[in-house]
């Protein structure tokens, strides 16, 4: 909700700037379409959402309650994508890769210590499979900040 407001919060004060002339500034030209892109994104993360809401309804019938987690598709703003990162995917299957090679818990946690080690404002961007419980995506972050890391990102992926 914050977001949206700091969107349209934005996006007004653009249009009081200007509508567009030719005499705008370059920066408001990029912010114009930074903020249009940052848009589209929000309301694809939103029809993916919904869609995903809709079919967990469709599916339960009597069954135990079950808690849907729709993990945003939009980078989180604390990532730099121009940065190189670490990055750890969870396969709906349970195992972790890190650089496409399978590794065990007492792996991952060295993996992340030495990244930590290495450059103390290391990037980690997590890429969970569809499938994979909210609880064990959050179980890698908490064990990323228990090292130190601080700059972390999350997302879906395809198998590794």
């Amino acid at each position: 909700m914050a977001r949206r407001t700091l969107l349209t919060a934005v996006l007004l004060l653009i249009a009081l700037v200007g509508c567009g002339s030719s005499d705008e500034p370059a920066w408001v030209t990029r912010e114009r379409a930074r903020l249009e892109q940052e848009r589209a994104a929000i309301e694809l993360d939103r029809a993916a959402q919904a869609k995903e809401r809709a079919q967990l309804e469709a599916g339960r019938h009597g069954q135990g309650a079950a808690i849907a987690v729709a993990f945003s598709r939009v980078a989180a703003p604390d990532v730099d994508l121009t940065r190189p990162s670490l990055v750890v995917v969870m396969a709906s299957s349970g195992k972790i890769h890190v650089d496409r090679h399978a590794v065990n818990d007492d792996e991952l946690d060295r993996l992340l210590r030495a990244a930590y080690v290495a450059d103390h404002d290391v990037q980690v961007v997590i890429q969970a499979e569809r499938g994979v419980a909210h609880a064990r995506v959050v179980g890698v972050m908490e064990r990323a900040k228990a090292v130190g890391i601080r700059r972390l990102g999350i997302g879906t992926s395809a198998a590794p």
